[in-house]
């Protein structure tokens, strides 16, 4: 499926000579954004769904475990370009580290990783819901139940 982006509804003006294509974003924000979907909750009583890209038994697989950063890939918005790794990318919108955690130790595994990536984290801090302590405990938990999956576990900088 191609990327389709919608307007926000209090976002661009149409302008078809924009160089930023069809809608003319300038001064409003960070960008565009896909329209999220309703998914189902999953274990950590947060809206959770997995994408998978192909099933090619010849190529290393990394599993992905994200809070919603990656929540436009796993609804199909955006395509992720086809290469030698298989992505299986599970996302937990609004999900703690807490909560992510719960869906990678729930997380059916149908091959053995050869690597896990965590994305998460955003969630946690930067809202005053939690002490940094508290967050710091979170993230160390997630990274350590990946690290039980597999030995190759790459904290991801897109939380930081």
């Amino acid at each position: 499926m191609a990327t389709r982006w919608a307007p926000r509804s209090r976002g661009g003006k149409r302008n078809s000579s924009s160089a930023f294509g069809e809608w003319d974003y300038a001064g409003r924000g960070t960008g565009k954004r896909c329209k999220a979907e309703f998914w189902s909750k999953g274990v950590s009583g947060k809206q959770n769904k997995t994408f998978v890209d192909g099933s090619t038994r010849d190529r290393s697989v990394a599993y992905i475990f994200a809070d919603s950063q990656l929540r436009p890939v796993v609804q199909g918005d955006v395509e992720l370009p086809q290469g030698p790794i298989q992505m299986i990318i599970n996302s937990t919108p609004g999900g703690t580290c807490h909560h992510v955690e719960k869906e990678l130790l729930d997380f059916s595994w149908r091959r053995k990783p050869d690597i896990v990536v965590v994305a998460a984290g955003t969630n946690n801090i930067g809202f005053g819901l939690e002490s940094l302590d508290v967050a710091c405990k979170q993230i160390r938990s997630l990274l350590r139940s990946a690290l039980c999956m597999t030995p190759q576990v790459y904290n991801s900088p897109l939380c930081y």
